[in-house]
């Protein structure tokens, strides 16, 4: 049914129009690269290639013309001759541009940001450009600040594109891996969850957060704080199968999520379950966990934050 409902979500991005400004996301883009070796149709790939550089355009253009949210008419202006003409640095100094001016995003939030771009730019081949996104990464990791939004989510998402790229400057990228290891672990609950409670109310826990931790975990070998997460997320699950997110099911982050987890299993194999699942499996027929015995955390403004040491 999955795969069904992936051949489905395919073949609507495939109708959609790609031009200078891209009409699909980074996440689309992404998908439709991964979903060639899915389905082993190049037609997705081919898709996927369009929209990368699709967006490498409209990335030149706010370069070219110093606005991080031009018109489709002022992009489409711009000869092809002289967006060519831009360097990949100048294109991802653009992408930043835009997320910073034109959508107000965080730093935590763009790290979650630049890793769709990121993957997409290198399964796409163009791997100058991933390289400068993950450098582009590590330049910012300092402002991802344990009270501000999207901190867990920053935190995660930096280790990823991080680890994909350490290659390129182990003596920058392994410290800041660390660091941001150090303070993820930090965040994580007795029963497995993480999550950080700011005074300003902004974070209490947030299921995509979890996609994205399972992810770094799962890159960072850590075995034992990965199946106390799992074995949250697999209490917490709901008889529909999705998760109580905030009071709604949140199909972004549950899509996400499917996503880290079925890494889990790629990295695992047929051992998954008995590495990550705690021994009451052993007997779930007779004993099964009660339905929903850990739900996500509310948001709770009233709560004082410890500060990150």
């Amino acid at each position: 049914m999955s795969l069904q409902a992936a051949k489905k979500t395919a073949e609507a991005l495939m109708a959609k129009t790609v031009y200078r400004r891209t009409a699909l996301y980074a996440t689309d883009g992404e998908f439709m690269a991964n979903v060639a070796g899915l389905f082993g149709f190049t037609t997705y790939q081919q898709k996927a290639v369009a929209n990368e550089v699709a967006n490498e355009e409209f990335y030149a253009a706010i370069h070219i013309l110093n606005n991080p949210n031009p018109s489709v008419a002022q992009v489409d202006a711009i000869a092809q001759a002289a967006l060519d003409a831009v360097t990949d640095e100048q294109r991802v100094a653009g992408c930043r541009k835009r997320l910073i001016e034109a959508g107000g995003r965080p730093a935590g939030l763009r790290a979650f940001d630049w890793g769709g771009r990121v993957r997409q730019a290198a399964y796409t081949g163009k791997d100058n450009i991933a390289r400068l996104m993950a450098a582009t990464v590590a330049a910012d990791y300092g402002e991802i600040q344990i009270g501000a939004r999207y901190y867990l989510l920053g935190l995660a998402n930096t280790i990823t594109i991080l680890k994909m790229r350490e290659k390129d400057n182990p003596a920058v990228y392994t410290p800041i891996i660390a660091n941001a290891r150090t303070r993820l672990l930090a965040q994580q609950k007795e029963n497995g969850f993480f999550s950080v409670l700011a005074s300003e109310g902004l974070e209490a826990g947030d299921l995509q957060d979890a996609a994205f931790i399972v992810q770094a975990l799962l890159d960072l070998n850590e075995v034992e704080p990965l199946k106390k997460l799992i074995n949250f997320l697999f209490a917490a699950q709901l008889p529909t199968g999705g998760y109580d997110h905030f009071g709604i099911e949140f199909a972004e982050a549950q899509s996400e999520l499917m996503g880290s987890l079925a890494n889990v299993y790629k990295k695992y194999g047929q051992q998954a379950m008995e590495l990550l699942l705690e021994p009451m499996m052993d007997d779930f027929g007779k004993n099964p966990p009660p339905q929903n015995r850990y739900r996500l955390p509310k948001l709770n403004p009233d709560k004082v934050a410890t500060p990150f040491i």
